[in-house]
Order: structure tokens, then C-alpha cells, then sequence
């Protein structure tokens, strides 16, 4: 399994919620191609970047780089683990150019 040394978020449907509790501040662009219908936990990161280099990637504002993988979803706890896939999957088919959606079961 590939490790992503990002940063942890979650999606309220709204914005990305840092660990802090603080809204991180996220072009719309990259918003707008978030579902709304789910609220997601995952991890910001950049390909080939570490912890710090993503950090001052995001910090930048050179999003383009920036991807999104979904760990887990609280509206979706109560499906199987396959369907969680199946939608996690289906989402991300939608909104590879920008949000690379991701699932990994913990």
C-alpha cells in the first residue's frame, strides 16, 4: 500500500476541517470538484512531496499539484466495506483532474 504523508482533513460537505478544527483555506475550483452528498475524512497530498513540501505546496496556493484521498466517510459507516468502495470509486471516476479520490480500508 502506497503511504501518503499529507494532511489530514475532513470534507463537511462544505470545507476541508483541518485536524485544529480549522477551515483550511482551499480554492473553490478544488471545492466545487468535492461530492456534496458525503462527508469524507481523508488526506491532502502532493505526489513525491513530504509532510513539510506538501504543507508549503497548499500553503502557496499551487493547487494544481494538490490531490485528495478519501480514508473513510461517517455518512457511509453503516454500508459494507464494498459498497463504501464501490461509491468511493465511482466518485473518483468523476473527479480524477482535480481531486484524485483514493480508498484504502484501515
Amino acid at each position: 500500500m502506497r503511504h501518503y504523508d499529507g494532511i489530514t482533513v475532513n470534507w463537511d460537505r462544505t470545507y476541508l476541517i483541518g485536524k485544529d478544527g480549522n477551515e483550511i483555506d482551499v480554492p473553490q475550483q478544488f471545492l466545487d470538484k468535492l461530492p456534496k452528498e458525503y462527508q469524507l475524512k481523508g488526506e491532502l497530498y502532493v505526489c513525491d512531496a513530504d509532510y513539510e513540501e506538501t504543507v508549503s505546496i497548499i500553503e502557496s496556493s499551487d493547487w494544481d499539484r494538490v490531490k485528495f484521498v478519501i480514508h473513510n466517510s461517517t455518512d457511509l459507516q453503516h454500508l459494507s466495506i464494498y459498497k463504501r468502495h464501490n461509491i468511493y470509486r465511482d466518485l473518483g471516476a468523476e473527479k480524477i483532474p482535480i481531486a484524485d479520490l483514493h480508498f484504502f480500508a484501515l
